[in-house]
């Protein structure tokens, strides 16, 4: 290559910055697809958080039922006017909760899939996909 020290050190630098740059672009690319990937993961685990939410919600008044019931029937306590509670208890206890049901066979702790289909008309896969709208 012909041309003064300071010239060929230039056409040198911006050599160098351009493949900087190159090498920048390309990190730049794959930060954006692990962004976008972070993203359905985090809309992933809001559904979770709600859905445990609501088990969690549906548990407790369970547990509050029957606190209220064995203090109004077995200590016969007089007092014991917590209608409200045993009546959100039983809901919880009796009514079917289809996303719940569903994370059962999602985790493993039920395999008996066709039950899911007799209760509900769909499957667990269907009722998971259907919550997340």
């Amino acid at each position: 290559m012909y041309g003064n020290t300071s010239g060929i050190q230039l056409i040198n630098e911006r050599d160098d910055y351009r493949s900087r740059l190159d090498a920048l672009e390309g990190k730049v690319g794959a930060l954006k697809g692990d962004v976008g990937a972070l993203k359905g993961e985090q809309n992933m685990l809001q559904t979770r958080v709600k859905e445990l939410t609501a088990a969690c919600q549906g548990y407790l008044s369970i547990r509050h039922r029957f606190l209220d019931t064995f203090r109004r029937d077995i200590l016969e306590d007089a007092t014991a006017r917590w209608t409200s509670m045993i009546q959100s208890g039983n809901a919880a206890a009796h009514d079917g909760d289809a996303v719940t049901d569903a994370s059962l066979f999602e985790t493993g702790s039920r395999r008996d899939k066709n039950l899911m289909g007799k209760v509900y008309g769909l499957s667990a896969e269907q009722v998971l996909s259907l919550s997340k709208y």
